[in-house]
């Protein structure tokens, strides 16, 4: 599908999805860190599907958190690309990390590692509308050491 762009702060889509999951954080025991660059021109997004594409990755990196116990941290961040032509929104968490062979599989339909708790849909569908954007999707893990989801954005 074609995403409904209009000119949009990529900044205030991060702000309403932390306030969405403020209570859970709290609930959970879970430091929720929002790190907004100023300097980030508004974009020509879908909010509604950035929304939805950031909640998953969001969702993933709470229960990714949560199977360990030390101190639980998230961090979404904004920040301009190198070079000007890429919004960036990074989402960051201390959890177990993903195995090397699972981070070839993370965005295919219907792949799960959470068993019955999992659809297998969230990171498929939050690819698939970063791409109706034109932007890309890419995940950095080390096992033990957390993973880091960077989504670019075209600033056009």
């Amino acid at each position: 599908r074609e995403p409904a762009l209009e000119m949009a702060d990529l900044r205030q889509v991060v702000t309403d999805v932390a306030e969405l999951l403020r209570g859970r954080a709290r609930e959970r025991s879970v430091e929720l860190e929002i790190d907004l660059d100023d300097q980030l021109p508004v974009l020509a997004i879908d909010p509604e599907g950035i929304n939805r594409a950031l909640l998953n990755i969001l969702s993933n990196a709470f229960d990714a958190v949560e199977q360990t116990s030390e101190h639980r941290h998230i961090k979404v961040q904004t920040s301009l690309a190198p070079g000007g032509r890429y919004a960036r929104l990074i989402v960051k968490d201390n959890g177990p990390g993903i195995p090397p062979d699972e981070q070839k599989r993370i965005f295919h339909v219907f792949h799960s590692t959470k068993g019955s708790k999992g659809t297998g849909l969230g990171l498929a569908v939050s690819q698939k509308i970063i791409k109706e954007h034109g932007g890309q999707i890419k995940v950095e893990s080390k096992v033990g050491q957390g993973a880091t989801f960077t989504i670019e954005l075209p600033i056009r």
